[in-house]
């Protein structure tokens, strides 16, 4: 990665045409910088759980990192409202917990496996 000044970005509001590329990022960084899927296979699961709280329920407290050219580079996502940020979640909660289970049980891998029990018993 080349380094870039500061001059070449800048910040702006998350608009919602930038919701893929928001959670592109985030499965391409999700493990430590590098892509999510040697731990979880389920990107879009993966992106639900941590993008879609701020994209989805308070878009006005996220922000992205745009170039010159007009792409997004990186975002950060706040929550100025913790209450609808629980009640997002807990909506969402069953319908991403069945979905983890389902592929748990019949279509994920072992890393993704013990990632999930992971979660479970220690995250």
């Amino acid at each position: 990665m080349e380094d870039k000044s500061p001059a070449e970005f800048r910040v702006r509001r998350y608009r919602a045409a930038d919701r893929s590329l928001v959670r592109k990022i985030c499965g391409d960084t999700g493990f430590l910088g590098n892509p999510i899927e040697p731990i979880f296979q389920d990107r879009e699961l993966f992106n639900d759980f941590l993008t879609s709280p701020y994209t989805d329920a308070e878009p006005e407290c996220c922000f992205v990192l745009e170039n010159k050219e007009g792409g997004i580079e990186g975002y950060l996502t706040a929550s100025k409202d913790s209450l609808r940020h629980d009640r997002f979640i807990r909506a969402k909660l069953p319908q991403w917990f069945w979905r983890a289970l389902r592929g748990f049980l019949f279509s994920y891998n072992g890393p993704t496996r013990r990632y999930l029990l992971w979660l479970a018993f220690c995250g």
